[in-house]
């Protein structure tokens, strides 16, 4: 049987399983569903699976996607009632179906954000200060940890698209940014509005994964 890439949504208290707990929780899953996984050759065989751009601790998505060989001959169709009924609370398995591309082409991703202030009486000024700073012409840099370190970033280039809504309780944000190589948390984005527009700065921020990009901004499968 050839590759299988599963969709699924991570929500919830969901959210604050870690990139290495979801791995072995999926694993689980598989085996209780009674699916299996081709494993790796040698002294210490593993899965062969891969989870596409690990999610940060604390934001939600809803277009995780993974990978692996299966073993068996489950029709795709049958693979997300199963994994379903094995899944812990918060992650649902949307669809599976045969790999298109690699998850190298992945470039973009989309993200919706829920900005929050404390006592707040005008979202509409707050939305407005926040979208006037990313419409400046300027660098907007922040500290940004790496491998090599702390460094002063510039994250503009890594934004293509942002924009920024007053809602009736709070400030919507909608905005595609690189994905990977190199990718931008979309944490960094609050804290440019911290150093940019500290008056704007929101108290609680709520971060969903809406959907992958390929580089022309088509959904990525």
């Amino acid at each position: 049987m050839s590759d299988c890439r599963i969709e699924f949504s991570k929500t919830g208290r969901s959210k604050f399983i870690s990139h290495l707990d979801l791995t072995h929780t999926i694993q689980r899953a598989f085996f209780r569903a009674g699916l299996k996984m081709r494993h790796s050759q040698g002294f210490n065989p593993h899965p062969v699976m891969s989870i596409a751009i690990p999610l940060s601790v604390g934001h939600e998505s809803l277009c995780e996607l993974m990978d692996y060989s299966p073993e068996d001959n489950v029709p795709f169709e049958e693979i997300p009632m199963r994994l379903n009924g094995a899944m812990p609370e918060g992650i649902e398995v949307i669809s599976a179906y045969a790999p298109e591309r690699k998850f190298r082409d992945i470039v973009y991703v989309k993200v919706h954000g829920i900005f929050r202030y404390d006592g707040c009486t005008d979202y509409g000024c707050k939305a407005k200060e926040v979208s006037d700073m990313f419409e400046e012409e300027r660098p907007i840099t922040v500290e940004k940890k790496s491998k090599k370190g702390v460094t002063e970033t510039d994250i503009r280039p890594l934004i293509r698209e942002i924009e920024f809504s007053a809602m009736e309780d709070c400030v919507a944000m909608e905005c595609i940014i690189r994905a990977q190589e190199p990718g931008l948390n979309p944490s960094y984005i609050v804290k440019a509005i911290e150093k940019y527009a500290p008056l704007s700065a929101p108290e609680f921020v709520k971060f969903t994964r809406v959907s992958f990009l390929d580089s022309d901004s088509h959904l990525f499968r």
